[in-house]
């Protein structure tokens, strides 16, 4: 599969190149500007969801997972081309502010510049992933449980409250054969995601543009970006099949 590098636009910025792996999911996370909500009602919410539909069916991405707060979103995207997330956020941020904007009464931009994205493995790294975005909210105090918040993929993959947005990944397929069994696999798969994955690890990655996952798949996506691979197919070599019963 090729992949496009989009280099920093200061040299001064650690982040490394911004990776896009075809067929692969990404973690996005994209912020407002300074002081400012992007959300400020649940029509907002609700538009917002919308908009991203119609921007992922026309770029061909898939949405394995998100959250959404107040001033930020996270999105976990399947890209069919290498430039499906960059058109997909184009898309999205450029619908949802004009109608923001126009409902406002306001003008100008409502999102930053440039949002952060990394390569995520899939398996045990995919699944902790989804778990964190989708805790997000209650860490932030804005519900006292992930099922009561209901701006984030979770009802879907923990409820079974099915929202046609969501095209499960195959690592969520593998916890079971059933929806209700995989929903049940999830929950307990949920209750022990921090014992392996914390906030400030995954904030780290993002801001770093590190990919998430084994070592040997960092280095594999790594490889890519620092140019040893860039007119080659990157393999990725499968992980051994992880249990559907992780220890809560």
């Amino acid at each position: 599969m090729r992949v496009k590098s989009e280099q920093p636009q200061s040299e001064h910025m650690a982040r490394k190149p911004r990776l896009y792996l075809p067929d692969h999911p990404h973690l996005l996370a994209h912020r407002t500007e300074p002081g400012l909500y992007g959300f400020l009602s649940a029509d907002d919410y609700k538009s917002w969801l919308h908009f991203l539909g119609e921007a992922a069916e026309k770029t061909g991405c898939r949405i394995n997972g998100y959250s959404l707060v107040l001033n930020q979103i996270n999105l976990l995207l399947v890209p069919a081309n290498t430039q499906s997330i960059t058109q997909c956020m184009r898309i999205l941020n450029c619908r949802y502010t004009q109608w923001f904007n126009t409902r406002r009464k306001r003008k100008g931009p409502l999102w930053s510049s440039r949002y952060q994205c990394i390569a995520v493995e899939q398996g045990h790294a995919f699944l902790d992933v989804l778990s964190c975005i989708e805790d997000r909210p209650r860490e932030l105090g804005l519900a006292t449980t992930p099922e009561m918040y209901p701006w984030s993929s979770y009802r879907h993959h923990a409820r079974r409250e099915l929202s046609s947005l969501i095209e499960e990944s195959p690592s969520y397929q593998r916890l079971g054969s059933t929806g209700g069994s995989r929903a049940l696999a999830y929950q307990r798969w949920f209750r022990g995601y921090r014992d392996r994955l914390g906030p400030s690890t995954l904030t780290a990655h993002l801001r770093s543009g590190t990919p998430y996952g084994s070592l040997t798949f960092q280095s594999s996506v790594e490889a890519m970006t620092s140019g040893r691979l860039e007119d080659e197919t990157l393999t990725l070599k499968p992980r051994k099949r992880f249990t559907s019963n992780p220890r809560s």
